[in-house]
């Protein structure tokens, strides 16, 4: 049975070796848990089953710059958090999970792994809120409809960001899983970015090589590119 937290309280199962002496992480999470449920995974050592969610290395918390947003686009429940490659899982009843240390290198964000950690909200939610045409559907399922983050999510997403904020020396932008790689258009979707991203106190990162910009449709600004790419003024 996945173990909970009660609102005030955390699980916290650590081992040594995982967590850097520099690191202010541990020290928050009293702070963090006031917001809602929080389970703890950090400590755990992934074997088995769970070994997909093993890290790939780690890094000093002074190398982590960014924290880049995602959705998952598909429904996961809280033991999956034990197989993923993303640093925080938000589930729709605003349970936050923390799967890794935000010095664990994981494979999240292609070119962005390095200099970020993975924020990533469950959710299937669309590219622009209400426009279904920019929904991503698996072949398996054509007729999907959107599921797009609830408030509770985006609360807990901007207390996550925050916790980052306070804990890592260098954090300093947010991005979006789609600057990093052009396969990723349309996350983490305009809902999420307008209501984390635009609201917590980090500034919008750049875009990579072989990353998408942000559309107009995220950013509210006229001068913009477009949810394709696509540039709105000539």
């Amino acid at each position: 049975m996945t173990p909970r937290a009660t609102i005030g309280e955390y699980l916290f199962r650590p081992r040594a070796t995982d967590y850097d002496p520099v690191c202010r992480e541990d020290e928050e999470l009293p702070q963090l848990a006031r917001v809602g449920l929080l389970i703890d995974y950090r400590g755990l050592y992934r074997t088995g089953r769970n070994s997909k969610g093993k890290t790939h290395g780690t890094r000093g918390p002074e190398a982590v710059t960014a924290v880049c947003l995602h959705q998952t686009a598909v429904m996961m429940s809280h033991k999956s958090a034990l197989r993923s490659q993303y640093h925080s899982l938000i589930y729709p009843d605003g349970t936050a999970v923390l799967c890794h240390p935000a010095t664990a290198y994981l494979w999240h964000a292609r070119k962005a792994n390095r200099f970020s950690v993975g924020v990533a909200l469950v959710c299937c939610a669309a590219g622009v809120e209400g426009n279904p045409r920019t929904l991503w559907r698996p072949k398996s399922e054509p007729s999907r409809q959107a599921t797009e983050a609830t408030d509770a999510q985006l609360k807990t997403a901007r207390a996550i960001c925050g916790y980052y904020l306070r804990t890592l020396p260098n954090l300093r932008n947010v991005i979006a899983h789609r600057q990093s790689s052009r396969m990723r258009r349309s996350d983490p979707g305009s809902r999420i970015w307008q209501h984390v991203a635009l609201q917590v106190d980090l500034c919008p990162g750049a875009t990579l090589a072989r990353g998408l910009p942000l559309p107009s449709e995220w950013t509210g600004e006229t001068k913009d590119l477009d949810y394709y790419g696509r540039r709105t003024i000539s």
